[in-house]
């Protein structure tokens, strides 16, 4: 099932970069063919002219924008997820005991210790999930 959804995911990439480019294209080819056989002499055609020339500037970077973002954003590390995923349920994490880091400790947790914290931070009721107290009780 994963390689279905991965090949309809590249289709769609595949069909919005076409799309795209025909969107930023269409107008400045139409424009060029059109204006290649007749002089532009009237209100209507001045605006037609601006906008197949800015309409493919807006869109060809507003597609790039698009795409770009995709493909730069780096996956996380372990210890980044760790700590993402501890301070969505923490309501503090600092002042840990002897003057651990958080980040450090983010470090040091394995995935079965990260389960048995946010387990813990779970049970306490919001507004009482220091993390300090959760590593207190461990």
């Amino acid at each position: 099932m994963k390689w279905v959804r991965w090949f309809f995911r590249e289709w769609i990439k595949r069909c919005s970069r076409f799309l795209g480019v025909a969107l930023v294209l269409g107008p400045l080819i139409s424009f060029v063919m059109h204006a290649a056989h007749e002089r532009i002499d009237s209100v209507g055609e001045w605006l037609w002219a601006l906008v197949a020339v800015i309409l493919p500037l807006k869109l060809g970077k507003w597609l790039w924008d698009l795409h770009g973002d995709v493909e730069e954003q780096k996956p996380l590390s372990p210890a980044e997820e760790r700590a993402s995923r501890l301070m969505e349920v923490a309501d503090s994490v600092t002042g840990l005991p002897q003057g651990v880091e958080f980040t450090e400790l983010c470090d040091h947790l394995t995935e079965k210790q990260t389960k048995k914290l946010l387990h813990l931070l779970h049970q306490t009721r919001p507004g009482e999930r220091h993390l300090r107290d959760v590593l207190a009780k461990v």
